[in-house]
């Protein structure tokens, strides 16, 4: 891969990885919001009230971990971009098609390699 690719591929990631970001600080000041003023209200004696605000911290914290997840995986692959194997998928060694990498840029899968290792 050329370094006019590699610096397309860099960029694309930090903003995929800035957008992610926002989503935990967005998450995690949404699930100390609502669902805390409503859990301190009088009116949350209600099982059913309470089951939401359970839920809403359960998916919260679901989301937020999953985020975290996603941005460890994009980290990696600014560090594959900087250690010069982004772009090689790890099971066969092949480069990975540009147009796989813009839709999914932290993958380290072709799809054939991604479609036998799903089954």
């Amino acid at each position: 891969m050329n370094k006019k690719d590699l610096e397309f591929f860099r960029t694309l990631i930090l903003r995929k990885r800035d957008e992610a970001l926002q989503n935990v600080e967005l998450i995690e000041s949404g699930s100390s919001g609502k669902a805390e003023a409503r859990e301190d209200s009088r009116y949350t004696s209600h099982l059913a009230e309470q089951g939401s605000v359970t839920m809403e911290k359960e998916l919260n914290s679901y989301f937020g971990t999953r985020t975290r997840k996603y941005i460890a995986q994009l980290n990696a692959a600014l560090h594959r971009i900087e250690d010069g194997s982004y772009g090689i998928c790890i099971d066969c060694g092949q480069p990975i098609p540009r147009e796989r990498l813009e839709e999914v840029p932290h993958t380290r899968h072709c799809v054939p390699c991604k479609t036998k290792n799903s089954r």
